[in-house]
Formats: C-alpha cells, structure tokens, sequence
C-alpha cells in the first residue's frame, strides 16, 4: 500500500549563519527532495546553522536538523563538518539513514502478529 502525502506545503525554517539566498534555496530544495524520495510528509522542518569557534577556523560548521512528523516523535540530527555545504549533507545523510530505520522498523512491528493474538490462535487451534 503507497502512503499518500497529505500536505505539499512543508515549513522549513533556516537560521544560523546561512545569509545567501542561494544557499537557503538549495538547502530547501534538497530536503523536500529526501522527504519525497522517502514519501514522508511532516508538518516542520528547522536547520540551524551555528559557527563553533568563531573566527578561528577549523572543523566547526554546525548543521542541526530537527523534523516534526505527525503523530510521531521529532527526530533531530547534528553534523559538524569544514564548510556550511559539507555540514548540511552530513547532516542531510543522517536524517536519510534514521528516517529510512524508523520507516523500516514500523513496517517489520506491523507485519507481525502481536503476541496476545498469536497466542489466542494457537489455543484455539491446539
């Protein structure tokens, strides 16, 4: 059975250190492009975009990722990378990975019987 998506309309808040509108509209883009190739429809998205250190350099490009579904709990991401870019797919491949589990975990509990139903068949039929 194919889940229909319920809503198109996905609010997807950036904030942080992300200015260029270039950048915000790719970052958008491809996260409705997940949430599409994952058939997911949640109600928010938010990306926050921190600089750990300042000016100093380094590795500290912050990308955090909270995503709000319906009737389920909000599933959080973090990844720390060089640059903005490589920070946002890091992050991007770990909402991927966790949601594609979670997905994979509740179609696994719903193809198998609970355990009061299984044992009732099997006193009825013993």
């Amino acid at each position: 059975m194919a889940r229909k998506l319920t809503s198109a309309l996905i609010a997807i808040d950036i904030e942080g250190i992300v200015t260029e509108p270039i950048l915000r509209g790719r970052f958008a883009r491809r996260v409705r492009q997940a949430l599409a190739k994952l058939e997911l429809a949640p109600t928010s998205v938010r990306m926050d975009f921190t600089d750990l250190t300042g000016p100093k350099g380094g590795v500290d490009k912050r990308c955090a990722m909270t995503l709000h579904l319906p009737r389920r709990t909000a599933v959080h991401v973090e990844h720390v990378a060089e640059t903005l870019i490589t920070a946002f797919d890091g992050a991007l491949d770990v909402l991927e990975r966790r949601l594609t589990r979670n997905l994979e975990r509740e179609r696994e509990a719903s193809r198998r019987p609970k355990k009061y139903y299984a044992a009732k068949r099997e006193l009825g039929a013993g």
